[in-house]
């Protein structure tokens, strides 16, 4: 037992750094899940403006493409 101590020694100091890199990436994954989260929402929202601005009957884009001579911008 006694020639295995520093193995063990070794074992364990590696074991705590693999969790402490792992704790890293779990917050890393979180932090990347939110801003997927809020991503798709404005997405979805602006899907949903998109599809409901609706101007005398033409869609939005239709109208824009239409008047983007009067002010180009």
């Amino acid at each position: 037992m006694t020639k295995l101590r520093p193995y063990i020694q070794e074992v364990k100091a590696a074991a705590a750094e693999a969790l402490k890199e792992m704790a890293a990436y779990e917050k890393q994954e979180v932090g990347l899940e939110e801003k997927r989260k809020h991503s798709n929402g404005k997405a979805k929202k602006l899907k949903k403006s998109l599809q409901d601005v609706n101007f005398f009957g033409i869609p939005y884009l239709t109208l824009y493409r239409l008047t983007s001579w009067i002010a180009p911008g």
